[in-house]
C-alpha cells in the first residue's frame, strides 16, 4: 500500500470510491486551472527559497522563473490563462517586496520532503517551508493560494497537525509556530503548535482510514463535492447519468418506463408527505377537542378512533444546546444521589418511571421535576366501525330527534 499523505486522507474521508479511483485504479483527472497556477506560484517561491546562504534570487529572476516553469493545463481559455498568470506575477511581486530585504535568511528548508511511520502505518508529504527561528525552534509554513478563510481554520488543519508530527519526528527540534500564509491577500495566518489532543485524534482518523483502506471499504459518498469530481463516468452515484437508453436498459425496463417509475415514485412521496402534514393537522384538532370535551371515543360513518395518553417526564423540548445543558444538570443530580449508574445514560424513559414510582428520594424527585417538564403523549387508533356500530349509532340519532 502507498504511503498516506494528507490529500490522500483527505479524499478517503470526503469518498472512499473517489480515494479507489484516483490512488489504486490511478485513473485519468480532469486538469484544472486552479491546481497548475498554484503549483506554478509554489515552484517559484519554492525556487525563492531554496538557495542555501544569501543573496536571495532578484525579483526578475523570481519572475524569469515563474514565467519559464509556468503550468498551462486545465484553462478554459487564452484569456483566462492570462488573468491567472498576471494574478501570479502580482502575488509573487508583492510577496518579494513584503518579505525580501537585505536582512534576508534562508529558510532551514524549503519544499522538505518528509516520511513518517505511525504504528506500521506509512505517511508522506511535502512542507512548503521551514524556518528556525532565534529561539532555536521551527515554524511551518504552508502556501495557500485559494479562497480567503480565517484563524479558525489554522487553529483546526489537519495538515498543519500532520506537518508537526513529521517535523518534530524527523528533525527533532521543538516546533513553535504553524501558518497557513494566505497568498492572493499576503496574511499569515499563524498560531502555536499544536495540543497533544489533536495529534491524537489525527492519529485515530489516520488509523481508521488506513483500516478502511485495507478492508477495501470504498463506497460513494454523495455531496456537494460531487459536482468537481473528476470520476463521474465512472461512479455509480452519476452511470445513470451517462449510459445511453441502450445501457440503461435491462432487458424487461425500457428507458422510457424507467423514466415514468421513478417520476411516479416521486409523486408518490410528494403526496405521502402532504398527507403526512394533513394527517398532523387533524390530529391537532382532534387532540384539542378530546382535552377540551373529554371524549376519548370518537366516531365518524365509516371509522372511530380510541385515544389514549400516557404521561412522562422528560427534558424540555428547546434547542439542543439547551438540551445538553438541562441533560448535564439532571446528571448532576443523579451523580450527587448516587442513582446515575442505576440509570445510565441517562435513560429518560426509565427516570421518569422512577419518578411516577416514587423509586428516588423525595429531594432528589423535587430537583429533577424543577428542570424536566411534565409530558402528555397521545396515541390515536382508527379502524372501520362494523355494521352492528353503525345501526347502534342511528338507533341512538332516531331516539334523540
Amino acid at each position: 500500500m502507498r504511503p498516506l499523505s494528507h490529500t490522500a486522507i483527505s479524499t478517503y474521508l470526503e469518498c472512499s470510491l473517489k480515494y479507489k479511483f484516483n490512488y489504486i485504479d490511478k485513473l485519468p483527472k480532469i486538469p484544472r486551472p486552479y491546481f497548475s497556477f498554484g503549483k506554478s506560484v509554489h515552484q517559484a517561491l519554492e525556487y525563492l527559497y531554496r538557495v542555501k546562504i544569501p543573496p536571495p534570487p532578484t525579483l526578475e529572476e523570481v519572475l524569469q522563473y515563474y514565467r519559464e516553469n509556468w503550468i498551462s493545463e486545465g484553462y478554459a481559455s487564452g484569456e483566462e490563462e492570462t488573468r491567472y498568470f498576471q494574478e501570479g506575477k502580482r502575488i509573487l511581486t508583492e510577496f518579494y517586496q513584503r518579505h525580501i530585504d537585505d536582512n534576508f535568511r534562508p529558510p532551514l528548508f524549503a519544499e522538505y520532503l518528509f516520511n513518517l511511520e505511525l504504528s506500521g502505518i506509512k505517511l508522506t508529504g511535502y512542507i512548503d517551508r521551514i524556518d528556525k527561528l532565534s529561539d532555536g525552534s521551527l515554524a511551518i509554513i504552508d502556501y495557500k493560494t485559494g479562497s480567503a478563510f480565517d484563524l479558525k481554520r489554522v487553529e483546526n488543519d489537519p495538515q498543519l497537525t500532520l506537518y508537526q508530527m513529521a517535523v518534530t519526528a524527523n528533525i527533532g527540534l521543538p516546533v513553535s509556530q504553524l501558518s497557513l500564509y494566505h497568498l492572493p491577500s499576503l496574511t499569515d495566518f499563524r498560531v502555536g503548535p499544536r495540543h497533544p489532543d489533536q495529534i491524537a485524534n489525527l492519529e485515530a482518523t489516520i488509523r481508521q482510514v488506513y483500516q478502511g483502506i485495507q478492508q477495501e471499504r470504498f463506497a460513494p459518498s454523495p455531496g456537494n463535492h460531487c459536482q468537481w469530481c473528476d470520476f463521474q463516468k465512472v461512479c455509480p452515484i452519476f452511470a445513470y447519468q451517462y449510459a445511453s437508453p441502450q445501457e440503461r436498459s435491462d432487458g424487461q425496463l425500457t428507458d422510457t418506463r424507467i423514466k415514468e417509475i421513478v417520476d411516479n415514485y416521486g409523486k408518490t412521496y410528494s403526496r405521502i408527505k402532504e398527507l403526512k402534514k394533513e394527517l398532523e393537522n387533524l390530529r391537532e384538532t382532534i387532540l384539542k377537542y378530546v382535552q377540551k370535551k373529554n371524549f376519548w371515543r370518537l366516531s365518524g360513518k365509516v371509522y372511530e378512533l380510541k385515544i389514549s395518553s400516557r404521561g412522562n417526564w422528560a427534558v424540555p423540548a428547546k434547542s439542543k444546546s439547551e438540551k445538553e445543558r438541562i441533560t448535564e444538570i439532571i446528571k448532576d443530580i443523579l451523580v450527587a444521589a448516587n442513582e446515575y449508574e442505576k440509570i445510565l445514560t441517562p435513560d429518560f424513559w426509565v427516570l421518569s418511571k422512577k419518578i411516577l414510582d416514587n423509586e428516588l428520594s423525595p429531594e432528589t424527585i423535587q430537583k429533577l421535576k424543577k428542570v424536566m417538564e411534565w409530558q402528555e403523549i397521545y396515541t390515536l387508533r382508527a379502524s372501520e366501525r362494523s355494521k352492528e356500530d353503525e345501526e347502534s349509532e342511528e338507533e341512538n340519532t332516531e331516539e334523540n330527534k
